[in-house]
């Protein structure tokens, strides 16, 4: 008699009840959209807080800076947070967080991302928490930074963040 077979997987719900999203031909909208969707870039607020949204067809290829959630230039960040949200569908990464400090990140699914998922973009973000996140088919991506065409679910350049619990799949 053969042993038990234990097996596991990762299990991501992508729909929320808040959605912000863009625009793609298969949602009805119009030709030539396929790459181009809504993005949201946060420049120094006080605070944002994200807890239990969907993004999807969000991000715009071939534009740095597009990404679906941006944390730009925010500087220290204590009590911002991006929590529970569904990044899904994009066409330029999911979240990206640029010279921005003391961010907390937990409990998102980033799912058929084109580029890295969770981008850290110029080594300076330190003190960071990204805690029991999950990523699922991260795709290639011709139209960024070299590095996207093998691209990371986690794209980590400083190491004075803390990564807890966090899954990469597929």
């Amino acid at each position: 008699e053969a042993p038990p077979l234990e097996l596991r997987s990762e299990v991501g719900l992508l729909t929320r009840n808040i959605v912000v999203r863009g625009t793609s031909p298969k949602l009805g909208g119009e030709r030539g959209s396929e790459a181009f969707g809504g993005h949201v870039m946060l420049l120094r607020p006080s605070s944002a807080v994200f807890e239990y949204v969907e993004f999807n067809y969000v991000g715009q290829q071939f534009q740095m800076g597009r990404y679906p959630v941006h944390f730009h230039h925010v500087g220290e960040a204590p009590t911002s947070l991006v929590r529970g949200c569904a990044i899904h569908h994009t066409f330029n990464r999911a979240l990206t967080n640029h010279a921005t400090k003391k961010l907390r990140v937990e409990e998102n699914v980033a799912y058929n991302v084109l580029g890295h998922a969770y981008f850290f973009e110029d080594g300076v973000e330190r003190d960071n928490v990204y805690k029991r996140n999950l990523g699922v088919l991260i795709r290639q991506a011709t139209s960024l930074l070299n590095t996207d065409q093998t691209p990371a679910v986690f794209w980590i350049t400083h190491p004075s963040n803390s990564f807890e619990g966090n899954h990469a799949a597929g």
